[in-house]
């Protein structure tokens, strides 16, 4: 029973404490550096909010941070990759550059073969209108052999002599046969070479150089060398769109509409949000123009204008449907 009372009053005397303890207190109020404040004013809660964001921006700006390390690390790598094509690049060029050498001396060997050919050519005439000099002044002498006692097996043993040192004209004209085909023969072998050694250096190249290489070539006005090149990407199915937007491109400079149409065509069906799409529906409707389609003409300019009425090529079609008969 005593210590039942004794209880009691222990729970009586700390009970008080307990509780004034855990009451909150007034004097940490307003406090915005705690990690759960309490009576803030309006401003104070408009500081803790914006305390806040500031926060959260931070992390934000930490996380941004790591990833432009990550990004900066990539591309120091692309670098590398990059440097590495630029050398293949210029071994590339130094390759084409050895083999130019090489076709001009072979061009340059056949124009000498040829020079020689022309000559044999040229003496082999010469001697043939000896053979009929000589052969007129062994006519005119035979009265003057029988004279001087020259018997008909004498004369007819200096004609055969002479006969045998010179060719005859069905002789000479194989001969000159013989060498035109050999001529040819070889103009064929180095033309097939040529074109193998073309088609063999596109492919083994590789569409991204290609792509690079027959712009450049557009660029400095070699047509023929850039729609090669643009042909064989459209076969490897690499940037397909824009290989037939420049094949467009080039038989349009070259005064060729009807197969600039064409290629115009193939591209928007490929894919008809391109950059250079104005210019397409531009130079679409003037090809047509100029193959008497003026009825076409005029609804690809109208479609431009409305479809992209800022353009430059806008401008250009007003002007273009002013122009074409009514």
């Amino acid at each position: 029973m005593r210590k039942y009372i004794y209880a009691v009053c222990l729970i009586v005397l700390v009970l008080p404490y307990r509780l004034m303890a855990s009451e909150i207190s007034a004097f940490g109020a307003g406090n915005l550096n705690s990690s759960s404040p309490y009576g803030l004013s309006d401003d104070e809660k408009v500081i803790y909010s914006n305390k806040i964001a500031l926060k959260q921006i931070e992390d934000k700006v930490f996380i941004l941070k790591s990833q432009i390390d990550s990004l900066q690390e990539r591309i120091d790598g692309l670098q590398t990759v990059v440097e590495g094509i630029g050398q293949a690049t210029h071994n590339n060029r130094v390759s084409i550059s050895r083999l130019s050498k090489q076709v001009s001396t072979i061009v340059a060997n056949e124009n000498k073969y040829q020079l020689n050919i022309n000559n044999s050519l040229n003496q082999n005439q010469a001697n043939i209108k000896d053979v009929n000099k000589t052969l007129s002044q062994v006519s005119l002498l035979l009265s003057d052999i029988n004279s001087s006692f020259a018997t008909k097996a004498e004369v007819n043993l200096l004609i055969n002599k002479i006969n045998n040192n010179y060719a005859t004209k069905q002789q000479l004209q194989h001969l000159i046969n013989d060498v035109n085909n050999f001529k040819f023969l070889i103009l064929k072998i180095l033309k097939n070479q040529h074109k193998q050694k073309a088609r063999s250096k596109l492919s083994g190249m590789r569409n991204s150089l290609v792509y690079k290489d027959a712009y450049s070539f557009y660029l400095k006005h070699q047509y023929r060398q850039a729609s090669k090149y643009y042909r064989h990407l459209i076969k490897a199915n690499y940037m397909s769109a824009t290989s037939n937007y420049m094949l467009g491109e080039i038989n349009y400079l070259t005064h060729n509409y009807a197969s600039a149409i064409a290629y115009y065509k193939a591209s928007a069906l490929l894919y008809n949000k391109s950059k250079f799409m104005p210019n397409l529906m531009l130079h679409t409707a003037l090809s047509m123009s100029k193959t008497g389609d003026i009825a076409g003409a005029k609804k690809f300019l109208t479609a431009l204008i409305a479809k992209y009425p800022l353009s430059k090529e806008a401008l250009r079609a007003k002007k273009s449907l002013k122009l074409l008969k009514p």
